[in-house]
């Protein structure tokens, strides 16, 4: 009977690291809240096909491929600015995470779009999937109220968000990636 209820447990395990990932599929938008204190997994409230890039999303993208933001990898964040953009970018619905991945604009490239509607910074830890490979990738933490983009110049299939979290931040902080 232990053995069983051991077996069991270990059986459990994939299954509740599993419960604790949001995958987003390139062509798709997810929405998404997250539990306060950090101990429940993510909770997908929304789920559908990207529609046409926004103009923001057009923009990221152009900026992305001209190479404008080649010096942006590893613990290299650049952050744009609404200025630098021309134009005001969108914000996430209060207490929610909205994630947009897309095809860039002129190259079949990938463009992950994380918007955070909540008063905190957002890390979390990602895994790129392209056929039957799957990797760890870079990613920067998400400023409170702010977008989060990440690029890679080669199309991806889908990327898993894992080990997501909530965590105070400042502007003296700057923004970490890992």
């Amino acid at each position: 009977m232990i053995r069983t209820a051991i077996v069991m447990a270990a059986l459990m395990l994939p299954m509740n690291a599993m419960a604790q990932t949001v995958t987003v599929n390139r062509g798709e938008a997810v929405t998404f809240t997250i539990d306060e204190d950090g101990k429940a997994a993510p909770r997908v409230v929304d789920r559908k096909p990207a529609t046409d890039m926004t103009e923001f999303e057009k923009a990221t993208s152009a900026k992305f491929v001209s190479g404008a933001f080649d010096n942006a990898t590893g613990n290299n964040p650049q952050p744009m600015t609404d200025a630098q953009m021309g134009m005001v970018s969108p914000k996430a619905a209060p207490n929610t995470v909205d994630l947009h991945f897309v095809r860039t604009a002129g190259k079949d490239a990938s463009l992950l779009v994380v918007i955070n509607g909540y008063d905190r910074g957002m890390i979390y830890r990602a895994t790129m999937r392209r056929g039957d490979k799957a990797e760890p990738t870079d990613v920067c933490l998400v400023m409170p109220g702010k977008i989060g983009n990440e690029y890679w110049p080669y199309p991806l299939d889908s990327i898993e968000l894992s080990d997501i979290r909530l965590v105070p931040w400042k502007p003296a902080d700057g923004v970490p990636c890992a």
